[in-house]
């Protein structure tokens, strides 16, 4: 349940990129990204793992297919941004990391 808290605040704190630029702040929000990072990809990796090995005679294929649909995915969600940002300005781009870091808040089920 905490690992979804951490990447909140993970998220919360890369979007206010958008309003401090200065190279101090950003080198502590990544420092602070750095210490967050693991304890909420750790617990997900690990899932991921028990996931792949009950199906042990198809992990390559599960493997190559969940990267097709991350670089898909990561596709869809850039192009999304990009466009975000063009029609209306960078701004907009920080309320769309706060509603992620509320909706990964949100399903922490996992």
């Amino acid at each position: 349940p905490y690992t979804t808290l951490f990447r909140s605040i993970d998220l919360g704190m890369r979007s206010l990129y958008i309003k401090f630029q200065h190279p101090f702040f950003i080198g502590a929000i990544q420092i602070g990204t750095g210490i967050l990072g693991p304890m909420f990809n750790i617990p997900f990796y690990t899932r991921l793992l028990e996931i792949a090995e009950r199906d042990k005679d198809h992990l390559l294929e599960f493997f190559i297919v969940r990267e097709w649909i991350l670089g898909f995915s990561r596709m869809v969600v850039l192009g999304i941004a990009g466009a975000v940002i063009y029609f209306f300005g960078e701004i907009s781009l920080g309320w769309f990391l706060l509603a992620a870091g509320l909706s990964s808040f949100a399903f922490r089920r996992f």
